[in-house]
């Protein structure tokens, strides 16, 4: 595979991880919106039924992401003399966006789980 070919491959990778990315914001702030407005309100079961729901997809954005990332690194490495728009350039690590972006998605899942209870129940805190 020349240069070019692997660039273009890579180029679909991150388009396909940041798609990925911007739907798990998406998703984060609507479940965001449903605990701040109506968290109170729900039954016991809509809080879980709307909490699996966005664990289900939000994971499924996070596990997507990780998987782009980690082919743009495989296509990377698969140039032997390394692609030149890519070489020595900090924002195209591979280990930051793979591990360090992901975990912060993670995180922030478990934020947005602890912002539904405490709306739920904002005197134990």
């Amino acid at each position: 595979m020349t240069e070019a070919e692997a660039l273009e491959l890579v180029l679909i990778s991150v388009d396909n991880a940041i798609g990925s990315l911007s739907l798990f914001v998406t998703v984060t702030c609507a479940y965001m919106t449903v605990a701040y407005v109506v968290g109170s309100k729900l039954s016991p079961f809509q809080v879980l039924a709307v909490s699996g729901l966005y664990i289900f997809t939000s994971g499924v954005f996070i596990i997507t992401t990780y998987v782009h990332v980690r082919t743009w690194g495989e296509l990377q490495r698969g140039v032997p003399e390394g692609i030149t728009a890519m070489n020595n350039v900090a924002l195209w690590n591979e280990s930051f966006w793979a591990y360090y972006a992901t975990s912060a998605c993670v995180i922030g899942m478990g934020i947005c789980l602890y912002f539904m209870r405490n709306v739920r129940h904002p005197n134990s805190n």
